[in-house]
């Protein structure tokens, strides 16, 4: 069959030199061809024949022929006309003619299929393959940048649960929400799901005419064929005739009045820059431009608005085109269980056999939903085909990392057999160790680039020659999936992510046994040296978790597999030798149940559950098992990797979980932060006091976005959100998925922005919504008229809203009434509750109240008295000074009550209520925080330890510190009591704005405490502070100002008894400090040197007191001017300093009048002990053992334990401290341990006690 481009080219041959100039002359003259326009001459005037035949192509398209015929009387050439009498002129025959061309390539391109791995070029017919896929409309809402696994994960878990699955050739069936037919259709699946096939079988469908046949043509690209074309020019017409060339043949250069579908599969492979905002206009097919300016253009709907187009992607992609330039999003699930059993089924003709795999793959919960993929039942066919056929002796592969390594070896012993080699012999030969290595680093430095399609010069650079792949094509065919283009450019991919990670894997652990440090240093840091498997591993581990989108944890998984000594048999010599002692195992195994994620998302530490299973350590996994079924769930503890396991295994049930609460599970904080992603299994979530971030957010979102969410009451109250974790927040609740009924926000934190996203998600998803607590939060005015707009919302369902103690006013009430009078609303309840409302404001808000309540609305609200917002006044405590011992900088304090009464303490602020007359002695001692934490207590002031006779005490005021806004957070403080028979909390009788009240009995040490959470969510409320001052003297250098920033009740006595012979700076010192803020100082004098420039403001309550910041006088100015800014360069204190005529800064004298005389004064013992001069460093050790022991904080010890390990001097085992032992215990221990390693060690202890406290070293005599 001829087409028209052969004709024109053929007649124009047989056209004379003359005739040829008559027929371009002609062609150009107005009015010679009827209806048919003229040429402009300037096209033909120097054109030959062939530039001739592709104008005239071009212009007429399909009538070329027709108008060549009519030419041809023109100019008196009837005998051309009559050789043309039986070629087909007619355009419609002319299409159809075509486009049985272009299907009947399209079949033959398509109908049959290198299913995933071929053997050395075998083919399947694809119908007799093709197992029907499940596709789900609408996607994954957003980009999803979790691991692909991941997400097969989450989509098995909702496989049992009903969804709408649509068929491929209802794709462009229906109308979109605008009413206008489907044009544009997006469909999103993990890589290996079927994507592919999908397209391939569509296309044989339309080609064998039996769907789509409204369809004229469809034209099939891959964006790996695309990407070669990037540096090229073409019009839309020239691209469709490069692939499809059959179309130019016929002279289809316009598509104007054609249906035409344009394919692109693999949107997540493209290379070409894709921008939908700043991309030039283009409307005309012929207009030649860059190909990234077609698709653009194509996809915008700007160019040939009538197309379809299709486009696939990986979700990780789906961003790169706009949502509103997409009519329908369609998701390829894989198979479902049935579907996985088919393709089984299909691919075994034996019943039995299939049969068996079908039961294995059920055995395994990995396997089974990995063969949600298709291209990984096609592996798992492959290789449970192997060990059947073979009769191997051992179990079927159960895990991952098994299933891949037999994939490994079948592959090679395919190689083996197609080149002559016999089966008994050893599988790995030099030859394909080396290509296997080859392959590992291929896998590994491309995966480190995140390319997942390489070229020939990416296997070149890692030594595989490609001249020579026929030797081993049955290994490239089976690893990897070759393409090529139409400029024959080979494109190569492992034919799965799976494949490539589990090489790179590969890669890894011969780069640790071969002792590669160089590569290991690239991937894991410079600090990295050779160490033992365990160490490395516990390395990798932490490096794949500090991925946000954990790109590396499949990697991770095989790697810990892959340590096995069992499946290192099955690598035969592959490896070499490794460290793989069952000591060495159980030390990977325990690093992974100690491991570390209290910075990253709970999604990310479900992965270390995985390698457990990896290297078939079920403990966890049957201990949640029997977690599941006791009775008594609430009394058993849960480690962390407990709950990743149980987090795990709740998502993942078929069963949907009632109710999530967190407080129900005995567990540490971390532990129950790890469970929150079993959010997306569950119906109500308690996560209420658990210190949620923004990636928390992010889980419940997702939660709320899952297809079908469940949730449908959520309590977040109690979490400082912030805007960050509100808008993370949102992107669920405007999800057209979310079905939230409750929401619980009170006390979190929310600003006017929070609630402007919050109003923002609501409203445009407002139908489900009943019930909405938003109390305590600093809303105000201008955030309650941001809900109002919610409110308004004709399709609004809520029944109750909490607005309690929200800082509102009357504006605040009258906006609400409006929004409320506005629409019939079906609001039940509000509550106004605790807005400090004065009496003024009820009886304005009475009237708006009663127009409310009128129409079935209950409103609460209370006014603000006097008596509501001032204390009862009580009588002042009595004050007193008591008389001060000062031993090595340890103050002790001593006064002798007189009668009966109330008394204060005027250097600690502390106050006594005595029921008699009696002698009090107490000072502050040191907090072991290690005991306070599994209370999720810190402290909150000094700790006191205080003695007198039994009974004469009763009530304790503690100062605190804290502003009148934190002081509204319920049990925020309490008060813990340390007593020879344990550890106690004792709840305040009252708060006043000073002091924390509580009854005692017996007394020993008490100390204010802060509920960590409650802190923590009180992180933005300041407390009260204060700057204290002291000049230090010239002694080596400049004299130097120190400046302390520290809590309100802090006693001053205590910071300056350390301060030696510094003076102490006669000023103001009251401030308000945010705890986490970050500070700097600054000195209106220039010249004058600070340090540090900026620093964190921590709570800190002794025993050790050191200067925040530094001021060097270098000038010896006598005046300065101080100023304290906050992180966002507020001044939050500043004051001019006289730096003559300063006091020194001495324990407060005390009055004659108050001194007691029956206690004998103490001579104060030196500060620096002159026994340690000239001592050995073992001996000054032991000399200061005791003072040491008695003032070293945890936080030193815990520094000088860091330096000591980093030194050398001691190991990890040598101090593995237990929890409960105290700092004092841990002190002893070592410097024991240290004096014993003899003087080298010794001098190591001091000079880093030296550098981590200088001033605990100076007083012990030491610098």
């Amino acid at each position: 069959m001829v087409t028209p481009l052969q004709v024109l080219l053929q007649t124009l041959d047989d056209l004379g030199q003359e005739d040829f100039e008559k027929f371009k002359w002609l062609m150009c003259q107005t009015g010679v061809l009827g209806d048919y326009e003229a040429i402009p001459k300037s096209r033909l005037e120097k054109a030959n024949r062939s530039d001739t035949v592709n104008v005239v192509m071009q212009t007429y398209g399909l009538h070329c022929l027709l108008v060549l015929k009519k030419m041809l009387v023109k100019i008196n050439r009837g005998d051309l006309v009559e050789k043309l009498k039986d070629v087909v002129s007619d355009p419609t025959e002319i299409l159809v003619r075509c486009q049985h061309k272009l299907k009947s390539d399209l079949k033959k391109k398509f109908q049959c299929v290198f299913e995933g791995i071929a053997k050395a070029g075998e083919q399947t017919l694809l119908n007799k393959l093709y197992t029907e896929l499940y596709i789900t409309e609408g996607g994954t809402a957003g980009v999803s940048e979790d691991h692909e696994v991941r997400q097969i994960e989450a989509a098995s878990s909702d496989a049992h649960r009903p969804e709408t699955p649509i068929r491929p050739a209802d794709l462009f069936k229906g109308l979109t929400v605008k009413q206008e037919p489907i044009r544009k259709v997006m469909t999103q699946g993990v890589a290996g799901i079927g994507k592919t096939f999908l397209i391939n079988q569509f296309i044989l469908h339309w080609a064998e005419d039996e769907d789509h046949q409204d369809v004229h043509f469809t034209f099939p690209f891959t964006f790996r064929e695309l990407n070669v074309l990037r540096e090229k020019r073409f019009s839309l017409v020239e691209l469709v005739h490069h692939f499809f060339p059959e179309t130019k043949e016929a002279g289809i250069c316009s598509f104007q009045h054609l249906q035409v579908l344009f394919i692109f599969d693999g949107l997540d492979e493209c290379r070409l820059p894709l921008d939908f905002h700043n991309t030039e206009v283009l409307t005309d097919v012929t207009e030649s431009t860059s190909v990234h300016v077609l698709l653009t253009n194509l996809i915008r709907g700007k160019l040939l608005p009538s197309a379809r187009l299709w486009i696939t992607t990986r979700p990780a992609a789906a961003n790169q085109i706009p949502p509103d330039c997409v009519d329908l999003v369609t998701e390829v699930r894989g198979f479902t269980d049935s579907q996985k059993e088919e393709y089984f089924r299909r691919m075994f003709r034996e019943k039995e056999r299939a049969s068996r795999i079908i039961s294995h793959i059920k055995t395994s919960r990995s396997l089974h939903i990995m063969c949600h993929i298709p291209v990984f039942c096609w592996i798992t066919a492959t290789v449970l085909e192997d060990k059947l056929e073979t009769r191997e002796g051992g179990e079927l592969p159960r895990t991952l990392t098994e299933m891949y390594i037999h994939l490994l070896v079948v592959q090679i012993k395919l190689i083996k057999l197609k080149y002559g080699g016999a089966e008994t012999d050893p599988h790995w030969s030099p030859k394909s160790r080396e290509v296997i290595r080859s392959l590992g680093k291929l896998a590994f430095d491309q995966l480190q680039k995140g390319n997942l399609i390489f070229y020939e010069s990416d296997l070149t650079e890692c030594g595989i020659d490609i001249r020579a792949a026929s030797v081993y094509s049955g290994l490239f065919t089976q690893i990897f999936r070759e393409e090529r283009g139409l400029y024959q450019d080979k494109v190569f991919s492992f034919v799965h992510l799976s494949v490539q990670e589990f090489l790179a894997a590969l890669h890894l652990i011969l780069c640790y046994t071969n002792r590669n440090t160089k590569k290991l240093k690239d991937f894991l840091g410079d600090n990295y040296r050779n160490s033992s498997l365990d160490d490395f591993l516990k390395r990798v581990m932490e490096k794949s978790l500090q991925s946000k989108h954990g790109h590396l944890d499949l990697v991770v998984r095989f790697l810990h597999g892959l340590s096995l000594q069992s499946n290192q048999r099955l690598l035969g010599g592959l490896l070499g030798q490794t460290e793989t002692s069952p000591e060495t195992i159980q030390r990977v195994i325990k690093n992974l149940k100690k491991m570390n994620t209290d910075k990253i998302s709970p999604d990310r530490s479900i992965n270390i559950f995985h390698c457990l299973m990896e290297m078939k350590d079920l403990s966890v996994h049957q201990e949640i098992q029997e977690f599941l079924q006791s009775e008594t769930r609430s009394k058993k503890g849960l480690s962390e990797i407990h709950c990743s396991a149980l987090a795990y295994m709740l998502q993942m049930s078929e069963e949907v979980l009632e109710e999530l609460d967190l407080e129900k599970y005995n567990t540490s904080l971390q532990g129950r932060l790890r469970l929150i992603p079993a959010v997306r299994n569950c119906r109500k979530a308690r996560l209420s006091f658990c210190g949620l971030s923004e990636t928390h957010c992010e889980v419940v979102a997702s939660a709320l976005k899952s297809n079908p969410s469940h949730l449908t009451e959520l309590d977040l109250s109690w979490n400082i959100l912030q805007d960050s974790g509100v808008e993370q927040l949102c992107s669920g609740l405007q999800s057209p998925h979310c079905r939230l009924q409750t929401l619980g926000l009170s006390c979190c934190c929310l600003s006017e922005i929070s609630c402007a996203s919050l109003a923002s998600a609501l409203k445009s998803n407002p139908s489900h919504l009943t019930h909405l607590d938003l109390s305590k939060n600093r809303l105000q005015d201008s955030g309650v008229k941001q809900l109002c707009g919610f409110l308004q919302s004709p399709d609004c369902r809520l029944q109750t809203l909490g607005l309690n103690g929200c800082r509102l006013s009357r504006i605040s009430c009258a906006a609400l009434a409006t929004a409320l009078e506005s629409t019939r609303s079906p609001l039940k309840l509000l509550d106004l509750s605790d807005n400090g409302l004065q009496g003024a404001d009820l009886n304005q808000l009475s009237d708006l109240v009663k127009s409310i309540v009128c129409d079935g609305i209950t409103v609460t609200a209370t006014a603000s008295t006097s008596e509501d917002t001032t204390e009862q006044e009580e009588s002042p405590p009595t004050p007193f000074t008591p008389e001060v011992q000062t031993v090595y900088a340890q103050l002790s304090y001593r006064f002798q009550c007189p009668h009966p009464g109330v008394f204060q303490c005027t250097l600690t602020g502390l106050v006594f209520v005595m029921a008699w007359g009696a002698e009090l002695m107490y000072r502050t001692i040191q907090w072991d925080e290690s005991l306070l934490q599994p209370a999720r207590k810190t402290p909150a002031g000094p700790l006191f330890n205080i003695h007198c006779s039994e009974g004469a005490v009763t009530q304790l005021h503690l100062p605190h510190c804290e502003t009148k806004d934190a002081l509204c957070s319920d049990d925020l403080l309490s008060v813990a009591h340390f007593s020879d028979i344990g550890m106690s909390f004792l709840k305040p009788l009252k708060i006043t704005n000073t002091h924390v009240v509580v009854d005692v009995s017996d007394l020993s040490a008490f100390g204010l405490v802060w509920d960590f959470v409650r802190r923590f969510l009180n992180i933005l409320l300041p407390i009260n502070g204060q700057v204290l001052l002291f000049l230090r003297p010239p002694t080596r250098g400049p004299r130097t100002l120190d400046v302390f920033l520290l809590q309100g009740n802090v006693p001053l006595s205590e910071v300056a008894v350390q301060q030696g012979d510094a003076e102490r700076i006669q000023t103001s010192s009251d401030c308000q400090l945010s705890v986490g803020q970050s500070y700097s100082l600054h000195c209106e004098q220039e010249e004058l040197e600070i340090q540090p420039e900026r620093v964190e403001f921590v709570s800190r309550f002794g025993p050790n007191y050191h200067p925040t910041f530094e001021v060097f006088l270098h000038t010896n100015p006598e005046r300065v001017t101080v100023m304290v800014q906050d992180g966002e360069r507020r001044e939050v204190w500043k004051r001019h300093v006289y730096l003559t005529g300063c006091g020194p800064a001495q324990t407060p004298s005390v009055p004659a009048q108050t001194q007691t005389p029956s206690v004998p004064a103490q001579t104060p013992t030196p500060s620096v002990p002159a026994q340690t001069q000239g001592l050995s460093a073992e001996k000054k050790l032991e000399s200061v053992r005791s003072e040491f022991v008695d003032r070293v904080s945890l936080e030193i010890l815990a520094k000088l334990r860091d330096k000591l390990l980093e030194r050398g001097v001691i190991t990890d085992q040598e101090l593995d401290f237990l929890p409960s032992v105290t700092t004092a215990n841990k002190a002893r221990e070592l410097v024991d341990t240290v004096r014993r390693k003899g003087s080298g060690a010794s001098s190591a202890l001091i000079t880093d006690l030296c550098v981590v406290d200088p001033f605990l070293s100076r007083h012990l005599g030491l610098m």
